[in-house]
């Protein structure tokens, strides 16, 4: 049955037509500050936030610590934030400045070994 379905979706995406690459939010941080804020790409630019945090941080090997009850809207925020507030940086790549906004936010501090 997965056979099936997989072999389905693939004819039906070969058989689309070529549709142009439109930019999206997360090419660079210029592009995630202009798109996110809408109504119309905040839940997209909110799951890209989720997925990053969830699927790709914790195995880039980033100092980030969260503390307990941070949310996904409270990352999201803290990230428009970032790029708000660093123009200089707002060229980069979305991801790298996920990173860079949530390293400086919750920074992994040294524990004392018991």
């Amino acid at each position: 049955m997965r056979g099936l379905l997989a072999l389905a979706i693939l004819a039906t995406a070969a058989a689309a037509p070529a549709q142009p690459q439109v930019p999206g939010p997360f090419n660079s941080g210029n592009q995630f500050l202009r798109l996110c804020p809408t109504e119309a790409w905040r839940m997209l630019c909110k799951t890209y936030t989720i997925g990053f945090a969830e699927g790709v941080l914790p195995n880039a090997n980033v100092p980030v610590c969260t503390p307990e009850g941070v949310d996904i809207g409270q990352m999201y925020e803290v990230a428009i934030k970032f790029i708000r507030d660093n123009p200089e940086r707002a060229h980069m790549k979305t991801r790298h400045l996920l990173t860079m906004a949530w390293a400086q936010a919750w920074p992994c501090e040294k524990r004392p070994v018991k």
